[in-house]
């Protein structure tokens, strides 16, 4: 790298000739403007009439860069998610769709959590207390942010209630909804993961989206069951997705599962492996063991009834049981008569007051 010699202070002006038409100038020595022709320094842009020019101070000073002269700095660029192509802020704003825009991913406050899982599973959260208006205001910016991203190649499983307004939104909808706070039936696990399976298999591009408005835990036993079901035909790349699904599950939703919801993730797993066999035949119950009921005052009671369900319907209500005693470690037997016939899921529910 070379540096150029010094200028010196008393070097005189190298004047040219110049014709000012749109542009008027000051003449640096009568200060008047100069209407026509006049003359310019090549080096420190002095101007002066022609008449003028043996009266200009022979000191000649270079102007300084650009930057200095303008009182600016450089402009400030940015680089843009997923591109090596450089942006001018300014214009950045005015360019790029609503969904890549800077100010709005800064300042917008989201009510939902949406994750990538793996590449091609992601998740989508929303809390079970959010407002219904603003639910389907971020419903509306999820279904942007999916389509800027995966345009028609994601197909969405509703873990939650049935709504006409997610169809309106994307017409790839599935609904597997069931109560928050319990486990869904192995049936409809099987359902959730075949459907999975086959969307992604049918395109490299395809991904899942897991859509949840409640507990945690259902996106969680769904990711948990997929994961051992994957493993049936697992591919070369599929341990990573293993992997990143059990962090996944150990990380976001851990707590959130229910002892339900693990006991169904177990039982999935052992009907995959072989070590669980699915019994298809009707059976009577005829007896409810409860191991403890709640410790209650003296003179005190405790009024319990039965609500008995078979693949999440109602199949059955007891009447009120009145029970007296201390309580606490005491045990109860209910017996059904006549016995009840079910088969498949069934889930018992216990509720009372004291």
């Amino acid at each position: 790298m070379q540096l150029t010699k010094p200028r010196k202070v008393s070097e005189p002006h190298s004047f040219k000739e110049k014709a000012f038409k749109k542009k008027k100038k000051a003449c640096v020595v009568c200060k008047e403007s100069i209407q026509a022709q006049g003359l310019v320094c090549k080096v420190c842009k002095v101007a002066s009439h022609k008449r003028c020019e043996a009266k200009v101070p022979s000191s000649c000073q270079p102007l300084p860069p650009p930057e200095l002269r303008r009182n600016t700095a450089p402009v400030r660029r940015i680089e843009h998610l997923g591109s090596t192509k450089s942006l001018n802020t300014a214009k950045q704003r005015n360019t790029l769709p609503r969904s890549f825009s800077l100010d709005h991913v800064m300042e917008r406050k989201y009510d939902f959590d949406l994750l990538y899982i793996t590449e091609r599973i992601i998740s989508v959260f929303f809390p079970p207390a959010l407002e219904e208006q603003r639910y389907r205001g971020n419903l509306r910016e999820v279904a942007q942010m999916l389509k800027s991203k995966h345009e028609d190649k994601y197909m969405l499983l509703n873990l939650s209630e049935k709504r006409h307004d997610i169809i309106r939104l994307n017409s790839k909808v599935q609904d597997f909804g069931w109560p928050d706070l319990h486990a869904p039936p192995l049936d409809k696990i099987c359902s959730i993961c075949k459907a999975m399976e086959t969307w992604l298999h049918s395109d490299p591009q395809h991904v899942v989206v897991l859509h949840c408005k409640g507990n945690k835990g259902k996106t969680g036993t769904i990711v948990a069951a997929y994961m051992h079901y994957s493993k049936i035909s697992a591919s070369a790349d599929q341990a990573l997705s293993t992997l990143t699904m059990r962090k996944f599950c150990e990380d976001k939703v851990a707590a959130s599962l229910q002892p339900s919801q693990k006991r169904y993730i177990q039982y999935f797993s052992g009907l995959l492996s072989g070590t669980i066999k699915m019994n298809s035949n009707t059976l009577f119950l005829h007896h409810i063991l409860l191991p403890a009921i709640p410790t209650f005052e003296a003179g005190g009671g405790y009024q319990p009834f039965l609500k008995i369900y078979q693949s999440m319907q109602l199949v059955y209500t007891s009447g009120i049981y009145s029970l007296h005693g201390s309580g606490g470690t005491q045990k109860i037997c209910i017996t059904l008569e006549p016995a009840l016939l079910l088969k498949g899921d069934v889930m018992v529910s216990a509720v009372g007051q004291s």
